[in-house]
């Protein structure tokens, strides 16, 4: 906030700590006036006038992430998707997705059926399964883990398992 005297003294007082609301902005322009006032006395003769000039408030809040948990960038809403776990509806750019591909059926159920197959090489479908998680039930699940601050600057993928 800027507080410009008759006499050209400007006086410049940063609201950084706290998110202040229009009225507590008011009461604290009007005290910071009352003070710069008392403070300058010799003003009283020249010349009594106060006004402000402009009112800058600068919140530096701080952010964990720097697309804040989404992945919407320019779109303005995005559609909702249910979580397998917890059936609550979240934002699908927000989601933790996993993609699921296993056998229809288990080892032990799939060597009898191959055993009692017709068909030598028959390959059984599989199933393939897109997850949708919330962010709790990701994490109460250890679908994914929290991370330090500096390794959530790391944006490459994790390593894949299983690959052949």
């Amino acid at each position: 906030m800027h507080v410009m005297l008759t006499n050209r003294t400007t006086f410049s007082f940063a609201l950084c700590e706290s998110i202040v609301s229009n009225y507590s902005l008011f009461l604290t322009a009007s005290l910071l006036l009352w003070v710069a006032f008392l403070l300058y006395p010799w003003l009283s003769h020249h010349s009594c006038a106060f006004y402000v000039v402009s009112f800058h408030t600068f919140i530096i809040m701080t952010v964990k992430r720097r697309n804040h948990g989404r992945n919407k960038h320019g779109r303005g809403h995005v559609k909702r998707v249910r979580c397998v776990s917890t059936g609550k509806a979240i934002p699908k750019d927000k989601a933790i997705k996993r993609f699921i591909v296993r056998n229809i059926v288990d080892a032990s159920s799939l060597r009898d059926i191959k055993e009692a197959s017709a068909y030598q090489e028959y390959q059984l479908p599989k199933l393939y399964l897109k997850m949708f998680y919330c962010v709790e039930a990701a994490v109460h699940q250890r679908v994914v883990r929290g991370r330090s601050r500096e390794g959530r600057r790391v944006r490459a993928p994790p390593p894949r398992f299983g690959r052949r």
